[in-house]
């Protein structure tokens, strides 16, 4: 027997049995402190948790001294959490009442709220408030299309208009006109291929009017819409970011706006400004 069977031979027999089992053990247990303390195999901490942004929009009604009295969510199937958390901050805003002939009455309009969950120290999310606003509802989206030309990160436009809505809710485009042009590469040619786009999806939207002493009010709003990304151009980094074409929103896109076109009457406004720090309800202190 050569001299590595003979070391064999004697670790498998007697007292050298032990032995070798413990030398073995005490090998294999510094191999995984090795693999556990080395900062390249060990497993990667869980990410922080991020901020969620929420966008709710509730029906409400206004009383004549610009408080909501009910409030019915758009979407149906908002998270019953989300829900609550809305419609604690819909109760704490006031509203310029609407007017019929400088008299205050009551209304009926489309609260957009803006809602930010934070995450806290104790593993739940504290709701912010953001941004608030009113106008009439959306009930049916018109397809929006981006112009074929278009090729990912070389494009990109802000594009608000304004219109006017008839009785029904559907859109006059004989009253459509440019109220914003902003566009990454500018371009009449690219001008006139938004527009055409905007067109196309303000002919298939249908909204829900506002309402003043319950009746619905024709209005002019306007409307404003991101293609590509937005007219900014993204950072290099942001272009390389792996596992996604979307690029950045650098812009944030205006909200919904109206005014009545009926004389004499005015239509209720919801007085926010966001703060310096955003609201939080009750429920997140």
């Amino acid at each position: 027997m050569g001299a590595a069977g003979s070391i064999v031979a004697r670790i498998s027999a007697g007292p050298f049995r032990v032995s070798a089992m413990s030398i073995i053990s005490r090998c294999l247990v510094l191999a995984l402190a090795v693999v556990v303390a080395s900062p390249s195999l060990a497993a990667d901490p869980a990410p922080a948790p991020k901020t969620r942004v929420e966008t709710v929009s509730l029906r409400v009604t206004v009383d004549a001294a610009g408080k909501v009295q009910t409030m019915k969510p758009s979407d149906p199937q908002i998270a019953a959490g989300l829900l609550t958390v809305a419609e604690a901050f819909a109760r704490r805003l006031t509203f310029t009442p609407a007017r019929k002939q400088g008299v205050a009455v009551p209304g009926g309009t489309t609260l957009s709220m803006v809602i930010a969950l934070e995450p806290r120290a104790d593993g739940q999310y504290g709701p912010h408030l953001r941004r608030a606003t009113n106008g009439p509802g959306v009930i049916e989206v018109g397809k929006t299309v981006a112009p074929k030309y278009q090729q990912g990160k070389e494009n990109g436009a802000l594009v608000a208009v304004a219109v006017s809505l008839l009785a029904d809710g559907t859109t006059d485009m004989g009253t459509m006109a440019t109220e914003r042009m902003e566009l990454r590469v500018p371009s009449a040619f690219a001008e006139a291929r938004y527009l055409d786009a905007i067109k196309t999806s303000l002919r298939g939207t249908r909204f829900e009017l506002d309402k003043v002493d319950g009746v619905g009010i024709p209005e002019r709003v306007s409307v404003a819409y991101r293609f590509g990304g937005g007219p900014k151009k993204p950072k290099q980094n942001e272009e390389e970011r792996r596992g996604s074409s979307k690029l950045p929103e650098d812009v944030e896109v205006p909200a919904l706006t109206a005014v009545s076109l009926a004389p004499g009457i005015e239509l209720a406004k919801v007085d926010y400004t966001a703060p310096a720090k955003a609201v939080a309800t009750d429920a997140a202190k």
